[in-house]
């Protein structure tokens, strides 16, 4: 990502030469995330939080070059509503994505204020919007790990803290997101 929030590229021709960095266009607030890194099945996404607070998707193939971006799976274009530059508003921490047994998809993302927030799709596929994981277990210094999800609807989010311990929660469809709790012996 470009100081001017646009998306580059650079890639390897056949013959070993370089392309030279080139935009792909759109506007990205958050770091890229990549599925697909290997061109083994000549296809990659990229995938970034939008300047409208949605989640946007590019795909290159070998058949197909770059395809134009688009927004995955209707996600609203609230944005978190946390201090930053512009409309996403999340810190250098890469988003975390998931997709559940069911085909829902999730991201986590660490606003500026330093809370993990996230968003998902319903059984409908209608996205909730953003919100906060808070309370704040301490300020957010790392990406979301993600444990899960499972086929029983699980799922674990780790964080480190300020102070360098790790702090996780859980969700089970029966009781909701858990309290943040410290993992024991957790202290770098």
């Amino acid at each position: 990502m470009g100081t001017d929030f646009q998306v580059y590229t650079n890639h390897q021709n056949a013959n070993g030469t370089w392309s030279g960095w080139y935009p792909l266009g759109g506007e990205a607030y958050a770091k890229i995330w990549i599925n697909g890194t290997t061109f083994t099945n000549s296809h990659i996404d990229i995938n970034t939080i939008g300047s409208d607070g949605g989640w946007w998707a590019r795909e290159w193939s070998a058949s197909d070059g770059w395809k134009n971006w688009r927004r995955v799976g209707n996600a609203p274009t609230t944005s978190i509503t946390v201090g930053g530059y512009r409309g996403a508003r999340i810190r250098e921490y890469e988003p975390t994505y998931v997709t559940w047994p069911d085909g829902r998809q999730q991201v986590f993302v660490v606003g500026t204020d330093f809370q993990a927030y996230t968003i998902h799709q319903d059984a409908n596929g209608t996205w909730s919007g953003w919100y906060p994981l808070g309370p704040n277990p301490g300020d957010v210094r790392s990406q979301v790990v993600v444990d899960g999800p499972t086929a029983a609807s699980f799922i674990r989010i780790r964080v480190v803290g300020l102070y360098k311990d790790m702090f996780f929660r859980t969700w089970t469809p029966s009781g909701g997101w858990s309290n943040w709790a410290v993992w024991p012996g957790s202290t770098w």
